[in-house]
């Protein structure tokens, strides 16, 4: 029934199925399947399944945090015009827990004008012992069938050139004032009137980050709009369309 496309057949054979047995893992695999065709179809996010995904990739986004990051990948695919393009830039991928919340997103909400550039050299980054990250990250989209939704760059950001409009600008790259603001700087011209712009790592631990983000909403960059755990989400000054 499934694959013929009788999707409402199939669910109440599954439902048969897990009445007789309750643990019967074909049957419990199909119905969540069915689940997610029919979210997709109809570009509903739930915002829970996401969060679950990305359990299993290293990385130290919070679940809060990817809640936020779900609300504002949506809300950024909101500002592209109807029947024009635009697009969201990852600074910092590492492994890819961010990346998969904000690809799994945009598989979901069937974005067709919204591409979504994940960049990260992948490279010697301290924190995470050194290592090449970039087969890791592929890798963990590819298990999640997410490989379509993202284009990866292996590059520093300031080596990235103009991506064109930008709805969602998420800068968790190098955590030092300097690299904050220059990642800013980077893609702050691309990035449209009433776009978000997001950081990871607002918090103590890390003061380049607080440093720089204070600084820029002292100066009027942008404005604040809400943060939890250490995402803080920012807007663009300046009135839409």
């Amino acid at each position: 029934y499934a694959a013929l496309g009788r999707v409402s057949d199939a669910k109440l054979q599954c439902e048969v199925a897990l009445s007789l047995w309750p643990y019967n893992p074909a049957a419990a695999a199909l119905a969540a399947e069915l689940n997610e065709r029919g979210e997709r179809e109809q570009a509903l996010v739930c915002h829970l399944p996401t969060v679950a995904a990305i359990q299993d990739v290293e990385g130290w986004f919070t679940d809060a945090e990817a809640d936020l990051l779900i609300a504002a990948t949506i809300r950024a695919g909101e500002l592209v015009a109807e029947g024009g393009t635009a697009s969201i830039v990852e600074i910092g991928s590492y492994c890819g827990r961010s990346t998969v919340t904000i690809a799994r997103t945009l598989a979901l909400r069937k974005h067709t004008g919204l591409t979504f550039y994940a960049i990260d050299p992948h490279v010697a980054y301290h924190f995470g012992g050194y290592h090449d990250t970039f087969d890791i990250l592929q890798s963990n989209l590819r298990r999640r069938g997410l490989e379509p939704y993202v284009q990866v760059v292996k590059a520093r950001s300031t080596d990235v050139g103009s991506v064109g409009p930008l709805v969602l600008l998420f800068i968790d790259g190098l955590h030092e004032y300097e690299n904050v603001l220059e990642d800013f700087d980077h893609f702050a011209s691309d990035v449209v009137a009433g776009g978000l712009v997001a950081f990871h790592d607002y918090d103590d631990p890390t003061p380049g980050v607080k440093m720089a983000v204070n600084e820029l909403l002292r100066k009027g960059a942008i404005d604040f709009v809400t943060q939890r755990d250490r995402l803080i989400v920012c807007r663009k000054g300046g009135s839409l369309g």
